[in-house]
């Protein structure tokens, strides 16, 4: 913040009314060179999994360049500069939760910065430091892959076991999903029913009428075209639910996978960060500097199970196919039910007043 702005937030913390000069403010912090920096560095951040890119592109989203005071312009412009800092990739990646292909900035888990007796310094600059004791930089690194864990073992939990970290809006959705799904089985199975009585069980009109088809007449239109709708309709839905089925496969063989090998995959994880730290701890001691290295120690798809597959099935439900075939399959739904009604009242009709309408 410059000095004319210092000057007026003291001024308004005196009481003063600095309303008019916050004009615009808004707008130049979004033209500030932090702020450009912020934008272009989350577009790394989308497919990082860890805490720290979470909680990274929930501030950035939650951005509001609508000040009203002084204090607010103040504490925006602090905002954007700490986030762009902080967007750099070296104060968010997790070693354990990287994509093993990742190509981004930095290659080298030596070029991660975490906490060093109250500074921010890379993990090869901590390797180089002349003056602290090897101990002490065992200790500050231990710390940090400490957290790594904990990150990694929080993001396994919540992908794979992740009924209770649903938001309520992701609640409501998959209870939605579900009410739509049973609703299309009702359907399908009334569909095929009707079918099944108005063939294996037809009235003397409706058989007549099947042999010997009178195209002026409605039911002979509902003998075509009903059966089609029936058949077509399940020929959506099953295309759709297989496909659904295909993207949400790797999140199910995982829960089945560790109703009976929960503890396997975790050892894996923990035996995982034993060796990075063996690594690091190695490099520490003969004062080696860490270079492309930064994948080596992913987890992201194990032997055990594909996080990465399992994390990527937001993606996938929000692409264009998989929203074209539920639209598809949600529209067939209302032609089904539709054709459903008309045709059992037709039917029933015809058999009531015994004459083929």
């Amino acid at each position: 913040m410059d000095d004319n702005k210092k000057f007026y937030l003291l001024a308004e913390l005196s009481g003063w009314d600095c309303s008019k000069y916050i004009a615009d403010y808004g707008d130049k912090i979004k033209n500030s060179n932090a702020y450009r920096v912020l934008k272009y560095n989350m577009a790394d951040v989308e497919d990082i999994y860890t805490q720290n890119a979470y909680d990274l592109k929930k501030e950035y989203e939650g951005l509001n360049f609508n000040v009203n005071s002084i204090k607010e312009c103040y504490l925006l412009e602090e905002k954007v500069n700490y986030l762009a800092l902080h967007s750099d990739p070296r104060f968010y990646i997790n070693p354990f939760s990287i994509n093993p292909n990742y190509i981004g900035s930095i290659n080298s888990l030596g070029d991660l910065m975490i906490p060093f007796k109250g500074e921010e310094k890379t993990i090869n600059e901590i390797i180089l430091d002349n003056e602290t004791p090897i101990d002490e930089k065992k200790k500050e690194v231990e710390n940090q892959v400490d957290y790594y864990l904990y990150d990694f073992e929080n993001l396994v939990t919540k992908t794979i076991f992740n009924t209770k970290s649903k938001t309520n809006e992701e609640r409501v959705s998959q209870n939605k999903f579900r009410r739509r799904a049973i609703i299309k089985l009702i359907i399908d199975f009334s569909m095929v029913f009707f079918l099944v009585i108005l063939y294996c069980f037809p009235n003397k009109l409706f058989f007549s009428n099947l042999y010997d088809r009178d195209y002026s007449k409605i039911l002979t239109y509902i003998s075509i075209i009903y059966p089609i709708i029936t058949l077509l309709a399940l020929l959506i839905d099953t295309i759709f639910y297989s496909y659904r089925s295909r993207i949400y496969e790797p999140i199910n063989y995982a829960r089945r996978f560790l109703k009976k090998n929960n503890e396997l995959l975790f050892q894996s994880i923990r035996k995982r960060k034993e060796d990075l730290l063996d690594y690091i701890f190695g490099a520490i001691k003969n004062r080696i500097k860490l270079i492309n290295d930064l994948c080596d120690y992913s987890m992201l798809s194990s032997s055990y199970v594909s996080l990465e597959k399992i994390v990527n099935i937001e993606k996938e439900i929000k692409q264009l196919k998989y929203k074209r075939l539920s639209d598809i399959s949600n529209s067939m739904s209302y032609v089904s039910i539709s054709a459903l009604i008309f045709s059992i009242v037709i039917y029933v009709v015809s058999y009531s007043i015994n004459l083929v309408i």
